[in-house]
């Protein structure tokens, strides 16, 4: 498992633990019940057709045992999934793909008296290969223990030593055979999750780049729009504060015609981290279009907005070439009920107020 653990990330290994065990208890629990109904039909049949049969009651006995055990183990991952006890239910995973795997073999050498046949034991073992996901290691310890009890019970209970030959080398070469297969379905799950990982990271960069600005990394127009409409019904829902300020930058054509369009973009980019250093942290900042910023301030007056916004001026006019001071105007603006339907447009006019009265000033 470490190994295996190596391919994946470091912040997402627990994430797979988690994901693996709980699909694993998912599908034990499914296999516990398979097993413990075909097990509670086989001894049904063994009540009404074979009661009188010599040695029937031993193997009757330990079906019982057997459904016994699966409904608990059944049960108790049922809990522990339930309850995401992931580190608990690992090593009751690998304890019931033991124990299954035992009682099995522990089956299959009571029926020796009956019929020479090994089909339970090596039926268990690849039903638990092909359900359960755990490391190759885990599989070779339990595979081992499991066949030197099949091997030693085998030459206490079965009379024919050919039979005892070749069943002891079949059970090797499918234990073998059990391992490999093992080994791929837990690589296999290992490399899925990590297309998983990559498919998630690619998500979040494309939901990204789908709610934020490319040039200055904050929220586009469209994002802040919806933002803006979820605020407002959740400050009338509260009966919260609410201000929105549309921050202007002056001039902005001219610094593109004389310097360019480079620095015009280097200019916004600085203004948004201006911006960004000088909120609060569930305030929400967005470039609304060209060199207009929108600021939305949940749960503040304007007077508290103002001291945010005044502080965001005095360093704007430090960004910018040296020969040049930048300057920005705002407009702020408080939720009521009368400017509800139309805020954002209210807080444009605000902001068009401070740049047709002079420019560098916040109206409010």
């Amino acid at each position: 498992m470490k190994f295996a653990l190596n391919q994946i990330p470091n912040e997402h290994q627990e994430e797979f633990r988690e994901h693996l065990f709980s699909m694993n208890s998912a599908r034990m629990i499914t296999l516990f019940l398979v097993i413990a109904a075909i097990e509670m039909i086989l001894f049904l049949g063994e009540i009404f057709f074979e009661a009188s049969t010599e040695g029937i009651q031993i193997i009757m006995l330990i079906k019982l045992l057997f459904v016994a055990i699966c409904l608990l183990l059944a049960f108790l991952l049922w809990l522990l999934k339930k309850y995401k006890l992931f580190k608990i239910s690992r090593g009751i995973v690998v304890f019931a793909l033991f124990g299954t795997t035992v009682l099995a073999v522990a089956n299959t050498l009571a029926a020796q008296a009956l019929v020479s046949d090994i089909s339970i034991y090596i039926m268990a073992l690849y039903i638990s290969t092909a359900i359960i996901r755990i490391s190759h290691r885990y599989y070779i310890i339990i595979n081992s223990l499991c066949f030197i009890y099949f091997a030693i019970g085998m030459r206490i209970v079965q009379p024919n030593i050919q039979f005892v030959k070749w069943s002891i080398i079949n059970a090797v070469i499918l234990n073998i055979i059990a391992v490999i297969i093992a080994r791929m379905l837990y690589m296999q799950n290992v490399t899925i999750f990590l297309d998983k990982i990559k498919i998630n990271n690619q998500l979040r960069t494309l939901k990204y780049m789908a709610e934020h600005d490319g040039l200055t990394n904050l929220y586009n127009h469209q994002t802040i729009s919806c933002i803006i409409e979820r605020q407002k019904e959740l400050s009338r829902a509260s009966k919260g504060n609410l201000c929105l300020a549309v921050l202007d930058i002056d001039n902005f054509k001219k610094i593109n015609d004389q310097y360019g369009h480079v620095m015009g973009d280097q200019v916004l980019k600085s203004v948004a981290k201006i911006i960004k250093e000088n909120v609060r942290e569930h305030d929400f900042v967005a470039r609304y279009g060209g060199d207009e910023f929108l600021i939305l301030f949940p749960g503040v007056t304007v007077a508290e907005a103002n001291i945010i916004c005044i502080r965001i001026l005095d360093s704007v006019r430090q960004v910018g070439p040296t020969d040049t001071s930048i300057t920005g105007s705002i407009g702020l603006i408080a939720l009521t009920e009368n400017n509800y339907n139309d805020f954002v447009e209210n807080a444009d006019m605000t902001m068009y107020k401070a740049k047709n009265g002079g420019k560098a000033q916040i109206v409010s």
